[in-house]
């Protein structure tokens, strides 16, 4: 009986030798997945706030486009009244006036419709300047956010990669 137990010995000590070589690998390769996954969670947040930029700037557009329209109507609809019945200018007002009150009032009445119509104008270049500025941080989230996709998928695929290396290792042990 005693030449059999170094027989069986030997054995059992290889495959200890070789679990222990699997352990080191396995260590290494926990500790790289451990670094993967901190990287997929960093690339996944970065992901979530570019498309919330995302949301943002769509939702910025609209409302400047809106913004856009109603300017641009108001713009439209004044310019359409002078077509259809020509200007108003100063000698209309002066041969219109029956009395110095109503030559004061409809005098009153252009100078407010001109500062109305001017600050109209600013206000309908500001929201084109904000329209083109929110475009561009747009396209930019979407940019970045198409870029975070394909780093959270490559980093998906490195750990599953490296999950599943480590279910052969265990495999191979068991």
């Amino acid at each position: 009986m005693a030449a059999a137990t170094p027989a069986v010995a030997q054995p059992l000590a290889d495959k200890r030798a070789q679990a222990v070589v699997i352990k080191k690998q396995l260590d290494r390769l926990d500790a790289t997945m451990e670094v993967e996954v901190e990287d997929y969670d960093q690339a996944l947040y970065r992901y979530g706030n570019a498309n919330v930029r995302v949301a943002q700037n769509q939702s910025r557009l609209r409302v400047l486009n809106a913004r856009v329209g109603r300017l641009q109507t108001s713009l439209d609809v004044r310019a359409d009244s002078m077509y259809r019945t020509g200007p108003v200018g100063i000698v209309d007002v002066l041969l219109g006036a029956t009395s110095f009150e109503d030559l004061a009032t409809t005098w009153d009445l252009l100078n407010q419709w001109n500062q109305r119509e001017a600050a109209t104008v600013s206000d309908l270049r500001i929201a084109r300047v904000e329209t083109r500025r929110t475009e561009t941080d747009l396209e930019a989230a979407r940019t970045t956010a198409r870029s975070q996709f394909r780093i959270v998928a490559d980093r998906k695929r490195l750990i599953e990669s490296q999950v599943a290396t480590r279910k052969q290792m265990l495999s191979g042990v068991e």
